[in-house]
């Protein structure tokens, strides 16, 4: 056991308590299921300013799109209950700009350090969403979040 666990146990930090338990079915699998669940209209690209994958969706097509995305992730947050999500989900709007009126965050975990999260982002117009799938893990490691940006890229741009 490492002495990262231990003094998990024993002084929880933000990314011991997550309350998102690992993907059983490992990494590569998460996201190949995920990849393939999500409507096949969905065209993803590499977002280089959040290191992750994007899809923009008219918001016609948002009901389906969100409808799956809650059945691969399950819980959602915004900003009515973001104070009640795992430590590492109610700190990620920080880092992304804050939580805005209809956005929502959606998170799954990937290592003990690492969940993937979902951004839900209506555009201010009001006819097109952003959905953005990265890998978030502040407290770890940048060899292991590397790692997890290539296995989301691999299975949703090839």
């Amino acid at each position: 056991m490492s002495i990262k666990n231990i003094l998990g146990r024993v002084l929880p930090t933000g990314t011991s308590n997550t309350n998102l338990a690992p993907a059983a079915e490992g990494t590569e699998q998460l996201f190949s299921t995920l990849a393939s669940t999500l409507p096949v209209f969905l065209q993803w690209e590499w977002d280089e300013q959040h290191n992750g994958i994007l899809a923009i969706l008219e918001i016609d097509a948002a009901d389906a799109a969100l409808a799956v995305l809650g059945d691969c992730f399950g819980d959602s947050w915004d900003r009515g209950n973001i104070r009640k999500a795992p430590q590492l989900v109610n700190r990620a709007p920080r880092d992304f700009g804050g939580l805005h009126t209809n956005q929502k965050i959606f998170a799954r975990g990937v290592t003990e350090d690492i969940i993937l999260l979902g951004l839900w982002w209506p555009w201010g117009h009001g006819g097109t969403v952003s959905i953005r799938l990265l890998p978030y893990g502040p407290d770890a490691t940048e060899p292991d979040v590397s790692a997890t940006r290539v296995s989301i890229q691999k299975a949703f741009t090839q």
